[in-house]
C-alpha cells in the first residue's frame, strides 16, 4: 500500500488502485498516522490535530469511532493499533513493510 500526502491525501492497495478515504477527517487521521512512520500517537494529540480548538464533546469516543472507520477503509492491508500508555490511550499505523524497514535499521544499528 501507497500513501500520497502531498496534495489531496490519497492511499493506493497493492495492485496499485486508489482506495477511497471519505471525508477529510478521516484523510486527517491517515496522514497523522503515516506522518508518525509507525510511532504511537497519543489520543489527545490527535484531537487537537483533528479537531484544534473546537472538538466534539465526547473526544474520545469520536477518535475511536474514526480509527475504526480507517481500520475499515483500509483493510488488511495497514494495521491501525490501539495501545494503552502512562498518559492515556495512543494510536499507531502499521504495515508489514514498515516493520521490515524498522526492523533493518534496528539491525544496522
Amino acid at each position: 500500500m501507497r500513501i500520497e500526502l502531498l496534495g489531496r491525501v490519497r492511499a493506493f492497495g497493492d495492485d496499485g488502485k486508489a482506495v477511497e478515504i471519505r471525508g477529510a477527517l478521516l484523510r486527517g487521521l491517515l496522514a497523522r498516522l503515516a506522518l508518525a512512520s509507525g510511532r504511537a500517537v497519543q489520543r489527545d494529540r490527535l484531537v487537537d490535530d483533528l479537531w484544534g480548538a473546537d472538538p466534539p464533546a465526547d473526544a474520545a469516543n469520536a477518535s475511536q469511532a474514526l480509527v475504526f472507520r480507517l481500520r475499515r477503509t483500509l483493510g488488511g492491508a495497514w494495521r491501525v493499533e490501539s495501545a494503552s500508555v502512562v498518559t492515556g490511550w495512543a494510536y499507531m499505523m502499521w504495515t508489514l513493510f514498515s516493520s521490515r524497514i524498522c526492523s533493518r535499521a534496528a539491525a544496522t544499528r
